[in-house]
């Protein structure tokens, strides 16, 4: 297993960025990583600002005073994290995209995991959040991790989804990476989306059953031999369900009360269609923390 060396915490400081930073913290005592706290401001945004005031006849020549102002935050956002966790956090406020900002720091830094908040606080800003979750989870080259819990424990139950691709792979190993002493489900979803019409005819019903079974039974000894390649040598769970991997892994999840879901992430292209049904459907509505995996 490969160690974490770089790790980025996004903030929008709130108070979401306080059980990511501890988690990033939790993550790089074990590795001895190095852990990196970055803030982006809108341009838009401080120029929207300036527009505010303006019926006041106040004016602002710059955003420079709101930049250091978040820079101030920012400090004691990463003085506390010291403190709290015994860690040296590396603070940087930019003005820019926040997506575009942490994608460049990401590939500047070389950096092995990213982390944002996915808290609930209000729905514009949880959605404001799922939003940038969900474009830096198609941005970064890299794991990207959402934090939803406020416990800071060692992840206990972990679920996997599996395809049978290279991706799932990664995931794998990078549940040895986050969550090394975790119990781990690899779940397959068998997903027949092509019954339609034929789904309420009595002859189909009991020959649709038989090739389910089928299915089942196929999916059981793939995933038998995909875990027999995978690098991770703990004891590793395995089951397929029928149903739409989205709805599978969330039901899953709360039926073991997992602590951490694991997707996979498609390449760029026409295949992100699995990105959208699959992995932005877990990380809206999963209870637990989720890893998307490139």
């Amino acid at each position: 297993m490969n160690s974490l060396k770089k790790i980025i915490v996004a903030s929008d400081l709130s108070q979401r960025t306080v059980p990511a930073l501890a988690r990033a913290a939790l993550i790089a005592r074990h590795h001895g990583a190095e852990v990196h706290l970055v803030h982006a401001m809108s341009q838009f945004s401080l120029k929207d600002l300036s527009e505010s005031y303006r019926p006041y006849h106040i004016h602002m020549e710059d955003g420079d005073h709101w930049v250091d102002a978040a820079r101030a935050q920012m400090h004691a956002l990463a003085q506390t994290a010291s403190n709290e966790f015994g860690i040296n956090v590396h603070e940087h406020t930019v003005v820019g995209s926040a997506v575009a900002e942490i994608g460049s720091l990401e590939k500047f830094l070389h950096a092995d995991l990213v982390l944002v908040g996915g808290q609930e606080e209000s729905y514009l800003r949880s959605t404001l959040m799922r939003s940038m979750a969900g474009a830096l989870a198609q941005r970064v080259g890299h794991p990207l991790l959402v934090t939803k819990s406020q416990e800071l424990e060692e992840y206990k139950e972990v679920i996997v989804g599996i395809d049978f691709s290279t991706v799932s792979h990664r995931a794998l190993d990078s549940v040895a990476q986050i969550a090394p002493g975790a119990h781990v489900s690899a779940l397959h979803a068998v997903h027949f989306d092509r019954e339609g019409g034929f789904a309420n005819l009595p002859v189909h019903l009991q020959a649709a059953e038989e090739l389910r079974q089928e299915a089942l039974k196929a999916c059981r000894e793939e995933l038998d031999e995909f875990l027999g390649d995978s690098q991770d040598t703990r004891a590793i769970d395995r089951s397929c369900e029928v149903g739409h991997a989205g709805r599978v892994l969330l039901e899953r999840a709360k039926a073991t009360r997992a602590d951490l879901i694991v997707v996979g992430k498609s390449d760029a292209g026409p295949a992100d269609a699995f990105f959208g049904s699959v992995a932005k459907r877990v990380m809206s509505n999963s209870p637990c923390d989720v890893l998307v995996v490139p």
